[in-house]
C-alpha cells in the first residue's frame, strides 16, 4: 500500500529563511541530501504533499525555487 508523506519545506528540504530574508532575495539552499531522500519516496510509489508556513505572497518565489531544484 501506498503511503502519503507531509514534508515541510523549510529546515526539511531547504535552509530555513525567515520571511524577511525571503523578501530580501536572500539566496535558497538545498540541504544536503534532501532530493535523493524525494527521489526515494517517490521511487516507492509513495505521495509527498509539502507543508509550508510561508507566506503567500512568496507562493511564485517557493515554486520558482522547488523547480530550480528539481522539486
Amino acid at each position: 500500500m501506498n503511503k502519503t508523506w507531509f514534508i515541510d519545506i523549510d529546515g526539511t528540504l531547504v535552509r530555513h529563511l525567515e520571511n524577511e530574508e525571503i523578501d530580501e532575495g536572500r539566496e535558497e539552499e538545498l540541504l544536503p541530501n534532501a532530493l535523493e531522500f524525494m527521489e526515494g519516496i517517490q521511487k516507492r510509489g509513495d505521495y509527498i504533499i509539502l507543508t509550508t508556513a510561508r507566506l503567500e505572497r512568496h507562493r511564485l518565489i517557493t515554486i520558482n525555487m522547488l523547480e530550480d531544484f528539481g522539486i
